[in-house]
């Protein structure tokens, strides 16, 4: 049975070869003695790991005891440690997992599910779980999620919680008595706070270590001759827990016990198999006692990244001791005896030691080996085709992220966020001189790390990643918080058009001077550098600004495919300059005009202008109007202008949380509404129901709008207004009919409402078929059939060149009927088997329905060619239908299908 006190570290600590003074022979027994008073105290905690991180390995005392087992290996013979250090080390030993338990924080279980990390990170897996977007949070108990959610919170907090968990009292729960970990105060005034520093320390970076501890800590005057090396312990701490990685993690009756599975069997598995680590030369070595089989692939694998994970810390230790040995300032600092892992990171070495049988390892996880050539096909043009909006959109769009999410962290002040656009351009040089854009926001801004991690990491958008809980605490789980983000692929765009791009970015809670700089001189295929805002370079960052980029605009025609987004046709020497910077603001007011965020626009030494209404959503109907007609209707179409009968037909739709994303009403004139993602219109998208601005999903990355964000029930709700509000405006008929057409695409009932064109007149169906008698027959004009479709369609006229019923004589049917005109062609849609209509609300189901209340005895002929009658004259036809093979007299027939009433 192992005995950690016959270890070589801790015999060198309490039982060493030198002779002590007397003070010291007292004092190293009074640390050792509390060492183990700690060990009592701390033990309670151990026994409440397993049931608050479920399926964790072996996370008790003889863990802690393993420690110094694997410390002696790592750190070699006659490795210095006094007995303070020896107190230090082995209490931060105890307390550095203490915290993966919720016993160990006061309010215990309850305060931590009540905590905005817990609820994050419960969000955050439910949102993964169900493929949820961040507007999509609906969290029902899931025991399940729950538990896992536990578990890595605890793993998040429980280094930060090491740090001060001896500064916490328990109250007894019988007597008015306060527990505490250290009981002596002395010990716990001269130790603690060290103590805990360097148990947390195992999850800080090896640099964070590095600044935090420098030389060593002169000793209080009770351990007089002895220092604290916290650099020294804190190497060994995290060395060693990086080591312990073998089979007395992994002990047969708890594996059995506790039946762990997914990754955690995995863990179990692997350590389960694996010897003590051994030292040979500057290596340490891992052995299995058993071969990893087929069924053991992945834990064999998990095996690999530990050893690969110890290795790094091993090299990274060893480095940065053997630079403070240089130093000459570290005593009781030596070089650890173990200095990497034999066969980290090289499968073929390490499966002579973790033997395999009956399959060989290889890695065939996923490595680009050209980052920089996926990056310029999937970050650019190839993704976002002739787009070229696409870079300034993106770059808004990540503004407005950035000030929705300050909006919701930012509450207890005034707060109104920006985004500013400034062309640097002189107007008085030719157009295609080179120019800058400075694209700024007083938004929640960035650390370095998001600046030089997240922003550059390819695919992963921080709104979306797991990281989002500790970055901005409580944005996770915020149901308000609604970015238009997930994809991790935007700020690239900007290389579509600049090789040279600076961002300066700071927290928005930080000072204005704490901001970084992350500059690109040649684009991405070039280092970028980080540095300190300076003021002299970075003279378009301003005081009020939290986050700005500057993009050197090396492809110079780029704004006169701006300008054409509003002006298709604009001059090539563009003499009218005036023309051309108005047709830039109103392409950049129609990318923002239903963004619910404040932006800016400033051109050259032109003033600076407002180029939307946040308030878009909310202002009165005939001010939006206004706002619409004058920036989103086309010139030259007026069919695109929102009409004075339209303006009263005018509604909003919202979200489950009131979020409002479509305005508008529902399009009689074929104006195709536009589209937005998060508030910035898609140029090159329409919708064919609503006519105003219509929010979408995403859809793909390049963000060309995917489906409506209303949902099918908000949608029908809406349309079911629009119909009651179309039957009391004053739309001419014709409107009036395609607006039932339209309506009825969403599956509302307009049954009683419906309408259908017999014989050029717009008539109420119910009233239509009630006028039917005993031999009557009707006539369904059908466009030209086409194989491939699995419907007909209903012609919008019933002849050639829009002949009217009336050039007809001697007419074969009593009525001839014409669908609805409009792109919501779905009313018009026949289904070929069986004959009936392709929707429920569809115009010929209604009619036969209504044939059926009214106990009709019908026939249907066709589709086929029916003679409709005899046109009437002149010949050659009128000047609306000339054609000049046409005579008086001639029959007249079409296409399409006949129905005759018994």
């Amino acid at each position: 049975m192992y005995d950690f006190k016959e270890s070589k570290l801790w015999r060198a600590a309490f039982r060493p070869e030198r002779t002590l003074s007397a003070t010291q022979t007292a004092a190293s027994s009074k640390l050792e003695n509390a060492y183990f008073a700690l060990e009592a105290r701390v033990e309670g905690l151990f026994k409440s790991i397993p049931q608050d991180c479920h399926g964790l390995t072996i996370h008790d005392l003889t863990h802690v005891h393993q420690l110094w087992s694997v410390a002696d290996q790592i750190c070699g013979d006659s490795y210095p440690l006094n007995a303070l250090e020896g107190f230090v080390l082995g209490a931060a030993f105890l307390i550095h997992d203490s915290g993966l338990t919720a016993a160990a924080y006061p309010g215990g279980l309850d305060a931590i599910k009540s905590s905005t990390l817990f609820k994050d990170i419960l969000s955050y897996k439910t949102r993964s779980q169900n493929k949820q977007d961040h507007s999509e949070i609906s969290i029902d108990k899931n025991e399940t999620l729950e538990k896992q959610s536990l578990f890595e919170t605890l793993r998040a907090l429980h280094a930060e919680r090491a740090e001060n968990l001896l500064e916490s009292k328990f109250k007894h729960p019988l007597i008015d008595f306060d527990y505490s970990f250290i009981a002596d105060v002395d010990l716990y005034v001269d130790c603690g706070s060290i103590i805990g520093q360097i148990a947390a320390s195992h999850h800080w970076s090896l640099k964070d270590v590095s600044e935090r501890f420098q030389d060593p800590a002169t000793p209080p005057a009770e351990f007089e001759g002895w220092t604290i090396d916290a650099f020294k312990l804190a190497c060994i701490l995290r060395c060693a827990d990086a080591c312990a990685i073998d089979e007395r993690r992994a002990r047969i009756m708890p594996f059995i016990l506790l039946s762990p599975n997914g990754v955690s069997l995995d863990h179990w598995d692997f350590q389960s198999r694996l010897k003590p680590g051994f030292l040979r030369g500057s290596s340490l070595v891992f052995e299995s006692k058993l071969p990893f089989g087929r069924n053991q692939m992945t834990s064999w694998w998990t095996a690999f990244d530990s050893i690969a994970i110890a290795d790094k810390e091993l090299r990274d230790c060893d480095k940065e001791i053997r630079s403070r040995l240089q130093r000459k300032n570290h005593a009781e600092l030596k070089q650890l005896s173990a200095r990497n892992i034999e066969g980290a990171n090289d499968p073929e070495i390490l499966k002579s030691l973790v033997r395999v049988s009956g399959w060989i390892p290889v890695d065939t996880s996923v490595r680009i080996g050209n980052p920089i050539s996926l990056i310029e096909k999937l970050g650019g043009w190839a993704l976002y085709g002739n787009d070229v909006i696409a870079p300034i959109r993106e770059l808004v769009q990540n503004s407005a992220d950035a000030i929705r999410a300050r909006s919701q962290q930012d509450k207890y002040n005034s707060y109104a966020g920006s985004i500013n656009i400034e062309i640097s351009i002189d107007e008085t040089q030719d157009k295609l001189a080179p120019f800058k854009i400075v694209i700024s926001d007083n938004g929640i801004g960035m650390s370095s790390d998001i600046l030089t991690g997240t922003l550059l990491n390819f695919g992963e958008s921080l709104w979306s990643s797991p990281s989002l809980p500790f970055a901005h605490p409580g944005l996770s789980n915020n149901s308000r918080f609604k970015p238009t983000g997930q994809f991790g692929i935007g700020f690239y765009s900007v290389f579509m058009i600049a090789d040279q791009v600076s961002i300066t970015s700071r927290p928005w809670d930080d000072s204005f001077k704490s901001a970084k700089t992350l500059s690109f001189k040649h684009g991405i295929k070039s280092r970028s550098e980080l540095r300190s805002f300076d003021p002299e370079l970075d003279i378009y960052y301003c005081n009020n600004d939290v986050t700005a980029i500057q993009i050197s605009v090396t492809r110079l025609n780029w704004l006169n495919y701006i300008a054409q987004q509003s002006s298709p046709i604009l001059e090539d020497d563009s003499h009218n300059l005036e023309t051309y910077w108005k047709s830039i603001e109103l392409t950049l007011s129609r990318l923002t005009f239903a963004l619910g965020v404040q932006c800016n626009l400033k051109i050259g030494n032109r003033a600076l202008i407002s180029l939307n209404r946040p308030d878009i959503f909310t202002i009165d109907n005939v001010e939006f109007t206004k706002h619409f007609n004058e920036i989103m209707a086309t010139q030259g179409e007026p069919k695109r202008l929102i009409s004075a009968p339209e303006v009263s037909l005018i509604r909003t739709i919202s979200d489950a949380d009131g979020h409002i994303h479509t305005r508008g009403l529902i399009d009689v004139a074929e104006s195709h509404g536009w589209v937005h993602v998060g508030g910035l219109s898609v140029f090159s998208r329409a919708d064919g129901l609503v006519k105003g601005i219509v929010g979408c999903t995403p859809g793909t990355a390049a963000r060309q709008g995917g489906s409506r964000a209303a949902s099918k029930d908000d949608l029908k709700t809406w349309a079911e207004a629009q119909l009651d509000l179309v039957f009391q405006s004053q739309l001419d008929i014709e409107s009036i009919f395609r607006a039932v057409a339209g309506i009825s695409s969403v599956d509302v009932d307009i049954t009683p409402r419906a309408l259908l064109r017999s014989s050029g007149e717009i008539v109420n169906i119910k009233e239509f078929v009630g006028s039917l008698k005993s031999g009557s027959k009707i006539f369904f004009a059908l466009e030209r059939d086409s194989i491939s479709r699995p419907y007909y369609s209903i012609s919008t006229s019933f002849i050639r060149h829009d002949m009217n019923f009336d050039d007809l004589i001697e007419r074969k049917f009593e009525a001839m009927v014409t669908g609805s005109g409009g792109l919501n062609s779905t009313y018009n849609k026949i289904s070929k088997s069986p004959l009936s209509g392709l929707r429920r609300f569809s115009l010929f189901s209604i009619f036969l329905n209504y044939l059926i209340d009214g106990k009709f005895n019908y026939k249907i002929e066709g589709p086929d060619r029916f003679v409709l009658g005899i046109y009437s004259g002149p010949d050659g036809g009128r000047s609306r239908l000339f054609d000049r093979d046409l005579k008086a007299g001639d029959p007249i027939a079409s296409w399409g299908l006949s129905i005759v009433i018994d």
